[in-house]
C-alpha cells in the first residue's frame, strides 16, 4: 500500500459497494490511479452458485451437487481422473464468469459517478493457468503460451482520440 493516498483490501465481491467510498475520498483536482488486483479465478477454485453449476451442467455433471465449496490442487505426482480434471476446469471458468461480473459492476459504477472525470480503463492478468495442457497443472513452473499469453484491455475515456500504441508512439487508428 505503499505511496497510495488511499488503499484497500477486500474481497472482489465487496469492491463495487467499497468503491463508492474511495472514489469520495480522492480529491477531485488531482489524477487519480486506482488498482484492483482480483485473486480469483487462483486457487482454491470456489464454487459460485451463480456461474459454476452452468459450467457442470456441460459436463454432464448434476450440478444440483453436492459439490465442495472449494477444489483445491492436486499434490505434485497425484493420479487424477479426467472427471476430476474436468471439475477443476468447470470450477475455474466459473471463477473466470464471477470475475467478469465484478469487472462489470466496478465499469458501471464508474460509468455512473464518474461521467465528468476522464477515466483510463486496463484489464489485464498476470499469468494463465495450465490444465494439463503439457503434462502440468497450476502456474509458474512453465512458460507455456496458456500460462504468459493474457489479455491487454483497454479503453480510453470518452472523448479521447482513438489510436494504438506502437513501440513507444501513438498512432491514430484509420478505418
Amino acid at each position: 500500500e505503499q505511496g497510495f493516498q488511499v488503499y484497500e483490501f477486500c474481497d472482489g465481491l465487496e469492491m463495487p459497494g467499497r468503491l463508492e467510498s474511495v472514489l469520495e475520498g480522492a480529491s477531485p483536482d488531482r489524477p487519480r490511479f486506482l488498482l484492483f488486483h482480483l485473486m480469483s479465478p487462483h486457487g482454491p477454485f470456489v464454487f459460485h452458485e451463480a456461474t459454476t453449476p452452468r459450467h457442470l451442467e456441460a459436463l454432464g455433471d448434476d450440478a444440483s451437487g453436492p459439490y465442495p465449496p472449494a477444489l483445491v490442487f492436486p499434490y505434485e505426482g497425484e493420479v487424477i481422473t479426467e472427471p476430476a480434471k474436468a471439475r477443476l476446469r468447470a470450477y475455474y471458468r466459473g471463477e473466470v464468469e464471477y470475475v467478469v461480473g465484478i469487472v462489470g459492476q466496478i465499469l458501471d459504477q464508474l460509468e455512473t459517478e464518474q461521467r465528468d472525470r476522464p477515466t483510463w480503463v486496463f484489464l489485464t492478468a498476470d499469468h494463465g493457468e495450465e490444465f494439463w495442457d503439457h503434462g502440468g497443472f497450476f502456474h509458474g513452473r512453465t512458460l507455456y503460451e496458456e500460462l504468459i499469453a493474457v489479455p491487454l484491455l483497454v479503453r480510453p475515456p470518452t472523448g479521447a482520440p482513438e489510436g494504438a500504441a506502437v513501440g513507444d508512439r501513438w498512432e491514430p487508428v484509420t478505418t
